[in-house]
């Protein structure tokens, strides 16, 4: 997982594109309003100091992690992002 998570981040980063998101594992709470921190959010926040989008589609069953790419993030902040989410029992879709 942790190897998977970062050359998709690191490959949307070197390509030049500013964001990349990754289709996560569903909620395990269906029917959470869309207004609402996403746990995961919130965890990696308050356990990890990562600030990331977490957010579900609902109509599609679907969960999504976007990181926004920028100049002063270095491999090594994406390798810390991976291993945050191998952690958490986080699972690329």
């Amino acid at each position: 997982m942790a190897r998977f998570v970062t050359s998709i981040l690191i490959a949307s980063a070197v390509v030049g594109a500013s964001m990349a998101t990754l289709a996560i594992q569903p909620d395990t709470v269906p029917g959470r309003p869309a207004l609402t921190a996403d746990p995961l959010m919130t965890r990696l926040l308050e356990a990890y100091r990562i600030q990331v989008v977490v957010f579900s589609w609902p109509m599609h069953r679907a969960r999504y992690l976007r990181v926004s790419a920028a100049l002063y993030n270095g491999e090594a902040e994406y390798e810390f992002l991976a291993k945050a989410l191998g952690e958490l029992g986080v699972r690329a879709q």
